[in-house]
């Protein structure tokens, strides 16, 4: 067997699929910066403290499953006052003052895969109405073959999309959700290394994750 016969096959297998976070990995979303923006920096630390059990945190998963920005500032407010339910309510209706911009380097590689035909999603770690709004203010997002419900786990979107996970890579910014891909045996990695690790091979095809 040849030497280059030999390296075709320790190769990885080209990239198929690439399932990207909205928030953290095709968006840089900055909650943090709609609230600075009205009020000052101890109630904006108050606001996203992580130690509150039924803070920010938890009302941003509350919206990955299906809450409406209504139930939300109704149920927020209802345990924190009116005057900090005025906050929760601020930064929904703000949502867009919070997406700086995509990351340096991602519309030009959802090109690239787009034109090498690898299947492009968007992991809905966030509302609907966010996904809706991302859309609106970036078009590079309608490269996106499709936006995956958030309430999926690993498994079940590898089912659901018909992704081969040999050759799917999932791009995310938060560690815990890292953790649960690796613990289904896939493939992740945050942007900067996603951006850094993929690119055209020899062959023209793209490679995943090292």
């Amino acid at each position: 067997m040849s030497n280059e016969s030999q390296h075709s096959e320790l190769r990885e297998p080209p990239l198929t699929a690439v399932v990207f976070d909205y928030f953290g990995a095709l968006v840089d979303w900055r909650p943090e910066r709609i609230v600075g923006m009205f009020y000052p920096d101890g109630v904006t630390a108050m606001f996203f403290d992580p130690d509150d059990p039924h803070g920010y945190d938890y009302y941003r998963r509350r919206a990955i499953e299906g809450w409406d920005d209504k139930r939300i500032i109704d149920a927020y407010s209802l345990e924190h006052g009116p005057a900090v339910g005025w906050i929760m309510r601020l930064l929904l209706e703000n949502r867009t003052l919070g997406f700086y911009d995509m990351p340096e380097g991602v519309p030009t590689r959802l090109r690239e895969l787009h034109r090498a035909g690898v299947r492009l999603y968007g992991f809905a770690n966030c509302s609907g109405r966010a996904v809706d709004l991302m859309h609106a203010k970036y078009p590079w997002l309608s490269l996106l073959d499709g936006t995956i419900d958030g309430r999926l786990t690993p498994e079940e979107t590898i089912t659901a999309f018909e992704l081969d996970p040999a050759s799917t890579t999932f791009v995310t910014a938060d560690p815990s959700r890292a953790d649960a891909l690796a613990h289904a045996g896939l493939t992740a990695g945050d942007t900067a290394r996603f951006l850094a690790q993929t690119g055209k091979g020899r062959t023209g095809g793209f490679v995943g994750l090292a």
